[in-house]
């Protein structure tokens, strides 16, 4: 009896002793702890000038060349 011939031909198959192994993710990947709510002070993590008037400048213009496109047409 003759074998049917398989999608992958045999130099594209796998071999058949190969076992899957875990992935261990890297350091990087570990979270950092979260703080709890409850000693929150509320004055947020933003520095003090940390907004620099170029950026805003610069999103501001960009925002409103965008508004005109949308009028314009």
């Amino acid at each position: 009896m003759r074998k049917r011939p398989g999608l992958l031909k045999a130099h594209m198959r796998p071999p058949p002793d190969l076992s899957p192994e875990p992935i261990n993710p890297p350091a990087s990947a570990e979270k950092p702890p979260v703080n709890d709510a409850a000693q929150d002070t509320g004055e947020g993590s933003v520095a003090e000038g940390a907004i620099d008037p170029s950026l805003l400048a610069i999103g501001l213009g960009a925002l409103l060349l965008f508004s005109y496109g949308m009028v314009k047409k």
